[in-house]
């Protein structure tokens, strides 16, 4: 350590061995020297240039903004990852709620409506697919039974558009069950301008309607499904009563 005292106020101070030709700051004063190879202060910066500097390390007005920096750079960061967990999120309810919307089975009138298409277009296998397992063998019955006629008209004509509408729905909370009425009506054939063109091949098919009462069951995740068991002996029973009044004089 160098001894020395400061050119301009006097005041002793040591300096390390290493800050010889150094501008340095008088903490008393505030006048810059610095320290000759001889060993004596001198007023005034020091005349070899490409060393440190003290004054710029004692600067009071110097700030340094590396710290400021390396927060922003944090904080952008922990704003990062907590974007990337809510969007993480986000997509795992759009996969849930997709997987959901596949696997939801059909409401009571979309499957009314469905069982009610099926029977308008003559389509066994449908059919059989909507009944509830071990009702299959009946829903086949009732299928062939219901209006033959009117499926044998169908059958005349492709151009002709058969129609469904839902008539009621009664449901029976303690069995899960729902009594269905529907409407199928036969509509004339359409042609390419979109207007109907009365066809003399079908004759009084156009405009034709039934109505066809049947049964859905509800089970859960697997839906309503057409139970041919209840719909037959409803079928059946609907058969007997309109049979008797016919024989009444």
């Amino acid at each position: 350590m160098i001894i020395m005292n400061c050119p301009a106020c006097g005041a002793e101070g040591r300096v390390p061995n290493d800050k010889i030709n150094t501008t340095m700051v008088c903490k008393k004063c505030l006048k810059t020297f610095h320290i000759k190879p001889s060993g004596r202060a001198a007023i005034g910066e020091a005349p070899i240039t490409g060393a440190t500097s003290l004054r710029h390390e004692v600067d009071p007005h110097s700030i340094d903004h590396s710290q400021d920096v390396d927060q922003w750079f944090e904080k952008l960061n922990t704003s990062f990852h907590k974007l990337a967990k809510v969007a993480a999120v986000f997509a795992v309810f759009l996969l849930l709620y997709g997987v959901y919307r596949w696997i939801q089975p059909a409401s009571l009138e979309e499957q009314a409506v469905k069982t009610a298409t099926a029977i308008a277009r003559n389509d066994l296998t449908a059919i059989r697919e909507m009944a509830l397992k071990g009702t299959s063998d009946e829903a086949v019955e009732w299928f062939d039974a219901v209006h033959p006629e009117f499926k044998d008209l169908v059958r005349m004509s492709a151009s002709v558009v058969p129609k469904t509408e839902i008539l009621s729905t009664k449901r029976d909370p303690e069995h899960g069950t729902a009594e269905i009425l529907t409407r199928i009506s036969l509509a004339e054939p359409v042609g390419r301008m979109g207007v109907s063109m009365p066809s003399t091949s079908i004759g009084s098919l156009a405009g034709l309607s039934i109505e066809v009462p049947f049964v859905l069951s509800d089970r859960g995740w697997s839906g309503w499904q057409l139970d041919g068991k209840r719909t037959f002996e409803a079928f059946r029973k609907e058969g007997e009563k309109e049979a008797a009044n016919v024989g009444r004089p």
